[in-house]
């Protein structure tokens, strides 16, 4: 998987983040020196493992993309009653 390289933590990292979280004894300071990131991302990375979403996000967000394959549906679908008419 090609990462941005404005990702600095691996899906890997992240949940090594979380199972040092869950495992205890470690706080949210210790994390984030200990992977080089600041104190809110330890946290952001915490709140999307409960969800379980290692992955980094796409630029695009959900409803962006939603509506592009909407758009292109509705584009093939006029085509279509174009082509029978």
């Amino acid at each position: 998987m090609k990462l941005s390289e404005r990702v600095r933590l691996t899906p890997e990292d992240r949940q090594k983040i979380w199972k040092t979280y869950q495992a205890g004894g470690t706080n949210i300071t210790d994390l984030a020196e200990r992977f080089k990131v600041s104190r809110p991302t330890i946290y952001k990375v915490i709140e999307r493992a409960r969800k379980h979403e290692f992955e980094p996000r796409k630029s695009t967000n959900l409803r962006y993309r939603n509506l592009r394959y909407g758009l292109k549906r509705l584009a093939k679908v006029e085509r279509n009653l174009e082509g029978s008419c």
